[in-house]
């Protein structure tokens, strides 16, 4: 069963054939719905109860997800606590009381009354949510498959933002793979009523920032920040097992779910989730994972991938209408599946600690600085740049010609564009131009503006991580954890860990060539110094070898349709040796076929 998060419509002028309701085959005890229908205007929402705390006074209706704390507080906000101030700052003509709550939430508040519909995502509310309006309908919710179902007309794909599909594989921002369905970004609130539809950034990276940096040790800040947030989660969500992957975020969650679980007095085995692959490639995944809570003494679940690759892929396209843009992320539905066999009704996850507290590419500007302190003049730094290009020293070239212009982010060869871009630069290229590459660069650079993000090369790095790759990665994981009947809370999200980045040191947080440090020192205070430091594994998937000729994704890969985008001789190229534009147009050729051309595909066939 494919449930949803929340899903509505506002229809005027009296029509009301278009609505249908939601589809019946999701309706079930499970399930909240709300319809109201005054002057002419029907407003209809359905939202999944176990996950979504929900009031209806008369003919409004308010639907909170995630947690929402007032300033300050320590209890979290309900729905019908925030609709009571609500009604309360409407008689006093004042703002929404919830645009400055903190924690990770989204709010939907459906008011016939007044005939509108406000949305509201904030500094990070972890899932997506997603609106389009055609005609006289207005249609939004949390998952993407569920808004294409309602649409009035056929879906088509968004052709423009087909060159940012397969740099990043996935479209990040504003704009999605469908034409005219859109996400609502975080810090936004949307407003729809008869005279149209409005949007208003609240929240952005540069409104979470104090006049000055903080004072004080950043590890015992950070120690206590997301030691709250955990702490938080710990009491709003007592069965809740974490995604422990080994790696020094996970870890750090998994030590501070102990440590909050112990101070509640807790008898509840904290436990820990991971997927194991059986391929020569992924062995030692599972023994980074099972040495890591050893140390940290929990009881460790293994959960084994036993299908096809092609089958959780199939999977995860069908049910959430989005492509994956990390190999693994098809697997999240596996890991909902077995914490759900457990009785388990959340996840904790560490995914977007990369763009908040210095990751691996940050060396890249450290290095370019180091070469620009050494060689001041952009000359010398133009001519190292020739000089080891000439022998071959593509690196060290790199290294030279960012020195030379380290600010110039505009720079295709520039880290901001460089992160994140899961790509064959070439093919990308080849198949449609270098200006549409350009744009699609710009494109994903014009959030670093919309939120206000210093012209800072180090945080523009990490900001244009955090703002794409970092919270939508994070919001799909969700998405699918969601289409399983679960949750999935990311600390990392929450709008206190988000300040408390925003406002660090930049000696501090993005300490030279040391990424990570902050949340390495505060895990090796409380737990082995080997977990922390150890050597991180990249988590791969043997995915190439999958689409080789004789390889396990094959028979799919010959089985691509051909688009009108494809340059043959790319696309030759790929099937000789397969490469992540081969697997970007696998996952578009699936997406495609199910909600395009509207193919019912099984598995079987594949």
């Amino acid at each position: 069963m494919n449930r949803i998060g929340y899903l509505g419509f506002a229809v005027s002028h009296g029509s009301t054939s278009s609505i249908g309701s939601v589809p019946p085959h999701i309706a079930d005890e499970n399930h909240v719905d709300f319809s109201a229908v005054k002057d002419g205007l029907h407003l209809s929402v359905r939202a999944d109860s176990r996950h979504t705390d929900s009031v209806v006074l008369g003919n409004m209706a308010l639907f909170l997800r995630g947690y929402a704390l007032r300033p300050g507080s320590k209890q979290k906000a309900t729905a019908d606590e925030i609709a009571q101030e609500i009604n309360k700052s409407n008689a006093e003509k004042k703002d929404y009381p919830f645009l400055n709550y903190e924690g990770s939430f989204s709010l939907v508040i459906a008011d016939a009354d007044i005939g509108q519909v406000v949305i509201y995502r904030n500094m990070v509310g972890t899932e997506f949510t997603y609106y389009g309006h055609h005609g006289n309908k207005f249609f939004f919710g949390s998952n993407l498959a569920q808004v294409v179902s309602v649409m009035d007309q056929p879906p088509a794909p968004n052709q423009q933002m087909l060159p940012a599909l397969f740099l990043f594989r996935y479209v990040p921002g504003r704009e999605t793979l469908f034409n005219g369905i859109y996400r609502l970004m975080p810090g936004e609130i949307l407003i729809f009523d008869r005279s149209g539809l409005r949007l208003r950034q609240v929240q952005t990276l540069e409104s979470l920032m104090f006049q000055h940096p903080l004072s004080g040790d950043p590890v015992d800040l950070i120690d206590d920040v997301l030691g709250t947030v955990v702490g938080d989660c710990a009491r709003f969500n007592p069965k809740t097992v974490n995604l422990l992957s080994g790696g020094v975020d996970s870890s750090y969650l998994q030590l501070l779910w102990n440590r909050a679980l112990d101070s509640y007095g807790s008898h509840q085995d904290p436990g820990s989730i991971s997927i194991c692959l059986d391929h020569p490639k992924t062995q030692m995944d599972s023994e980074y994972a099972l040495s890591a809570a050893r140390m940290l003494k929990v009881n460790h679940q293994i959960v084994t991938v036993d299908a096809p690759y092609h089958v959780y892929l199939w999977d995860t396209i069908n049910k959430t209408a989005e492509l994956p843009n990390h190999v693994q992320g098809a697997y999240f539905g596996l890991l909902a599946r077995a914490l759900a066999q457990q009785n388990v009704s959340t996840g904790l996850c560490g995914e977007a600690s990369d763009g908040l507290f210095c990751m691996n590419s940050a060396n890249q500007i450290h290095n370019a600085q180091l070469l620009k302190s050494m060689l001041p003049f952009k000359a010398l730094c133009r001519l190292g740049a020739r000089m080891f290009g000439a022998i071959g020293q593509e690196q060290i070239n790199f290294y030279f010609n960012l020195a030379s212009d380290i600010g110039n982010i505009e720079d295709l060869r520039h880290p901001v564009n460089l992160q994140a871009a899961y790509t064959h630069w070439s093919s990308v290229e080849k198949t449609f131009g270098i200006e549409a590459v350009k744009s699609a660069s710009a494109y994903r650079r014009a959030l670093l503006k919309q939120y206000g993000v210093p012209n800072n090369p180090m945080i523009q790095l990490h900001a244009v991580n955090f703002l794409t790759s970092s919270m939508d990665t994070a919001s799909l994981w969700t998405t699918i954890f969601n289409a399983e009947g679960l949750d999935l809370i990311c600390p990392f999200l929450d709008s206190r860990v988000i300040q408390l980045a925003v406002n660090l040191k930049p000696r501090d947080r993005f300490p030279f060539r040391k990424p990570k440090e902050l949340v390495k020192k505060a895990l090796a205070r409380s737990a082995a110094r080997e977990l922390a430091y150890r050597k991180k594994r990249g988590f791969g998937q043997p995915i190439f070898e999958w689409m080789e000729p004789r390889g396990k994704l094959r028979g799919m890969i010959e089985q691509i349709g051909m688009y009108d985008f494809i340059e043959k001789e790319v696309l030759a190229d790929a099937l000789r040796t397969p490469n992540w534009f081969l697997f970007t147009l696998l996952c578009y050729d699936l997406w495609h076929k199910r909600f395009i051309e509207g193919r019912s595909v099984s598995v079987d066939e594949m």
